[in-house]
């Protein structure tokens, strides 16, 4: 099963779009920020995660 493209990009990554403070309210330099992993089979070519495969290779 798939995922709805449009609900990706418009709820889950604007919350991801999002620096991690600290305890202490800073924001640690060091630490990637706002970083995605996208893990897939991308078996189907009909699919969002085959569609951003290939949008991250192509990057």
């Amino acid at each position: 099963m798939d995922h709805n493209a449009d609900d990706i990009n418009e709820i889950i990554l604007p919350l991801l779009n999002v620096d991690r403070p600290m305890v202490n309210g800073d924001i640690n330099e060091n630490e990637p920020q706002q970083v995605q992993f996208w893990i897939s089979s991308a078996g189907d070519k009909n699919t969002y995660s085959y569609d951003k495969t290939i949008e991250l290779f192509e990057q």
